[in-house]
């Protein structure tokens, strides 16, 4: 029952990122039965029951596994479009947004980011993709500066032999000062005559 497209993006709020998988369904319904009856299953319900959690909101389920710690928590859950796979926040507001007044009126669609990518793509493109920059630098600069991806970076940088030492990220300036120099960026992907050829818009 799955179809042929697949989306994923990501919201940002403050330092905090969500993202989530939606991959198109043929037949949300059939979907929905199918992935119900395998899990009710009575050879497979006791493990079911021992190592996920089922949580109904707004009439869907969100299906995540037990014990996980936050960081790592992931779902999944059934439109009648979409199989839903990423954290639960973000399938939360997913659902939300289908089962509330904004997802009819189309506000998302008229959102800058998205017309300017509709701006700014081939129509010949077959995977496209849009990030707002001023959005996501805090993000960046938060992953930048957590102490293990720090260490990370000291042991690569120790391993390549460079004669300067590696960048002190603890010293950059402010995330919304970084963020004040970008804008959106926008890519896609189109065949051409020699191959497959990927075109990057980057504003600033």
């Amino acid at each position: 029952h799955l179809g042929t497209k697949y989306l994923s993006f990501g919201t940002v709020e403050g330092d905090v990122a969500n993202s989530i998988i939606a991959i198109e369904l043929k037949d949300g319904v059939a979907f929905k039965q199918g992935l119900e009856s395998a899990l009710t299953a009575p050879a497979v319900a006791p493990y079911v029951a021992a190592s996920i959690e089922i949580l109904d909101f707004l009439d869907h389920q969100i299906y995540s596994p037990k014990k996980a710690s936050p960081e790592e928590q992931v779902g999944i859950a059934v439109t009648s479009d979409h199989l839903l796979y990423g954290e639960p926040d973000a399938i939360r507001q997913v659902l939300r947004s289908v089962t509330s007044e904004n997802a009819a009126n189309g506000a998302f669609e008229r959102t800058e980011l998205v017309m300017g990518l509709r701006r700014n793509i081939s129509p010949k493109a077959f995977g496209y993709g849009a990030i707002d920059w001023k959005k996501h630098m805090s993000v960046i600069i938060a992953e930048l500066t957590k102490p293990e991806y720090l260490g990370m970076i000291n042991q690569q940088w120790a391993k390549s032999g460079a004669a300067l030492p590696p960048p002190d990220f603890n010293k950059l300036p402010a995330a919304d000062h970084i963020a004040s120099f970008f804008n959106s960026s926008y890519q896609f992907i189109e065949e051409t005559r020699d191959g497959l050829h990927q075109t990057i818009i980057l504003n600033y």
